[in-house]
């Protein structure tokens, strides 16, 4: 079990689909969950859908329940979370929900990546509509709007706007940001470089896992 941490942009959804792959176990996005609800139109995509736009969260209590509900029922086989917690209420719920468990601890990973990188990646960013896959605005010049994989069109999400994205910064670093520091110190949390290509960083997660590498925050 490994639960991703890191700003928006650092690359927690690139890197929690590699590590899924890899491990053969399911990769949990929260962003993917709201984004989900938002499409399927239902009572709780409607009420969220003008905050997500906007680069606000989601109600914390609703996100805390439908998280919960969906890891117990992947929680005999393991998980890749990324997205969650994102505040200090989700995190003392999160934590306690680990503790009641009675087995051990997820690997914690944070991503590091300069305020000046996310801008950038997150202002840049395309989705493909049908497999998921991002591209940077700087190489779509070769690919065009559609994606190499499947031909579909590509999209920009409503967050990704500018005026989003810079919000989006702020709220994580008054309100998620010090969820990290809050799980380290309880468990080893491990400080990885997010600013690498995705393969190297993939390495240096497995590293963490695989060796117990922990660095304080």
């Amino acid at each position: 079990m490994v639960v991703l941490l890191g700003p928006p942009g650092s690359g927690k959804g690139t890197q929690g689909k590699l590590l899924a792959d890899h491990f053969s176990i399911p990769h949990i996005a929260t962003g993917d969950v709201i984004r989900d609800h938002i499409a399927r139109k239902s009572d709780f995509g409607i009420m969220i859908e003008r905050d997500i736009a906007n680069g606000e969260f989601a109600p914390s209590e609703i996100i805390t329940s439908t998280v919960l509900e969906t890891l117990q029922l992947r929680d005999e086989g393991g998980w890749i979370l990324d997205g969650f917690p994102r505040d200090l209420s989700q995190a003392e719920v999160f934590m306690q929900w680990l503790e009641g468990r009675g087995s051990s601890n997820p690997h914690f990973i944070q991503l590091g990546v300069p305020s000046s990188a996310l801008v950038d990646r997150l202002g840049g960013r395309w989705i493909c509509g049908q497999c998921d896959t991002s591209y940077h605005a700087n190489s779509l010049q070769t690919a065009g709007m559609f994606c190499v994989h499947d031909g579909a069109p590509l999209y920009r999400r409503p967050e990704d706007e500018p005026g989003s994205v810079l919000r989006r910064l702020e709220i994580y670093e008054k309100v998620t940001l010090p969820v990290s520091r809050f799980i380290a110190e309880t468990v080893p949390v491990c400080l990885v470089d997010g600013r690498p290509a995705p393969g190297p960083i993939f390495g240096s997660i497995l590293h963490c896992i695989g060796n117990a590498h922990f660095r304080e925050l």
